[in-house]
């Protein structure tokens, strides 16, 4: 019984032994687990701000790609309007360079009859 009792107690300090020399690799870990955790929390919180300035973005994307759709339509009438625009003002420039060119000539007339 002696014996049995003396390898129980070489178990226990086997045992304690053990412990004490993990006891320091086991802090550090739970340490490093402890920080681990605090930057998951962190970061948690810079992915959710990320996604809503993600999904922010994609609404101003939307509203730009309506916008440059109307901005498109806009142009093309503008251009439309500045082609009819154009083409108003070369009519009214020969109108012009006909009366006078008429003038001219009735005032050629006039004189000519007068000489």
């Amino acid at each position: 019984m002696a014996q049995s009792k003396e390898k129980t107690e070489n178990d226990s300090l086997a045992v304690v032994q053990e412990f004490v020399d993990l006891a320091k690799p086991l802090l550090d870990s739970l340490t490093k687990l402890h920080y681990i955790r605090k930057d998951v929390a962190a970061l948690q919180v810079k992915v959710l701000l990320a996604e809503r300035s993600r999904d922010q973005l994609a609404v101003e994307l939307r509203k730009a790609h309506q916008d440059n759709g109307k901005l498109a339509n806009e142009l093309f009438d503008t251009k439309d309007e500045l082609g009819h625009q154009k083409k108003k003002n070369r009519q009214a420039k020969l109108e012009r360079w006909l009366w006078r060119i008429g003038g001219t000539v009735a005032v050629y007339f006039q004189v000519r009859s007068i000489l």
